[in-house]
């Protein structure tokens, strides 16, 4: 049994650091997107062209949420697929969001080994 809750610790951990991963990902897509942005507009972009810019980016962005939390679900053995307590993007970031102490505990303890 402490072989199992070991096994599922770790998963956890793994999940919320994959997630934490893609959340970061995620700033540097929007910094990119206000960067771009804002040459479009400097350089005289029709108003046209922004919005299909944005239309790509709100599609891209969506498909890169979906991805993510598929990957992630997807490398669990089927034994563990019900060890993973998120199906999309909102309920992974619930998921994160709820475990904030423990990622933060895990990251500081591998700083502490550094």
């Amino acid at each position: 049994m402490k072989g199992l809750n070991t096994t599922l610790s770790m998963l956890r951990v793994a999940q919320l650091v994959g997630l934490s991963i893609y959340t970061k990902a995620l700033e540097d897509i929007h910094y990119a997107k206000a960067t771009t942005m804002e040459s479009m507009l400097k350089n005289g972009q029709s108003q046209h062209n922004i919005n299909a810019f944005i239309y790509r980016f709100e599609e891209d962005l969506a498909r890169y949420k979906r991805k993510s939390v598929q990957s992630i679900i997807n490398v669990h053995p089927k034994m563990f697929k019900e060890a993973v307590p998120f199906n999309d993007w909102p309920t992974a970031m619930h998921f994160l969001n709820e475990n904030r102490v423990v990622l933060s505990e895990f990251l500081k303890k591998d700083e502490a080994d550094d």
